[in-house]
């Protein structure tokens, strides 16, 4: 209860939990929704499988070198953009539909292995653990709703994907890191 009366960690909790939804919930829209794109279903889901591996391996690379906001801005923008492009030409570039499949893809892949990396720098260690927990359990109570999203007529799914995307990047701008200095001063014994 000590950190739940923090303002900074109260606030990282919600930026996280909803970045840990965002990303939890993409990725499983876009798994489901896959189905419904135009083209090779088979090249889509491969395509699609492909970018969720590379995007796990990119991203650990991507935030060590960037930190945790311009690493999930980045990814996230490119999660936009493939969410765009599907909505935009998913009556006409039937060929390029594996492409943008991987574009949205690779953004929220690589979010979901930063949002377990980057817990450890917004949180006091003491506090990290339990931090995990509570943004999990938020993320999987809203990833439920992902396969009902993924069976709304068409183009309501990426909309919505496109959005919550969006919003993650704003929402990743309010996130404070913690620097190792200030932690030792969140522990409740030394206040």
């Amino acid at each position: 209860m000590f950190f739940l009366k923090q303002t900074i960690i109260i606030r990282n909790l919600v930026v996280m939990g909803y970045m840990w939804a965002a990303c939890s919930f993409g990725q499983y829209l876009i798994m489901i929704y896959v189905k419904y794109l135009p083209g090779n279903i088979f090249i889509n889901t491969i395509t699609s499988n492909m970018s969720q591996n590379f995007a796990a391996l990119m991203g650990g690379f991507i935030y060590s070198k960037l930190g945790i906001k311009a690493s999930f801005t980045i990814l996230f923008t490119v999660s936009v953009i493939g969410g765009v492009l599907i909505l935009l030409f998913s009556q006409s570039a039937e060929q390029l539909m594996p492409l943008f499949v991987c574009l949205a893809m690779f953004g929220c892949s690589g979010g979901f292995t930063l949002v377990y990396v980057s817990t450890q720098d917004v949180f006091p260690a003491i506090f990290c653990a339990t931090a995990i927990g509570i943004c999990n359990v938020a993320s999987r109570t809203l990833t439920v709703m992902s396969d009902i999203v993924a069976e709304i007529q068409p183009p309501l799914p990426m909309i919505l994907f496109t959005s919550i995307s969006f919003c993650a990047i704003i929402s990743i701008q309010f996130v404070k890191p913690m620097k190792v200095k200030e932690e030792a001063n969140w522990h409740p014994t030394t206040l």
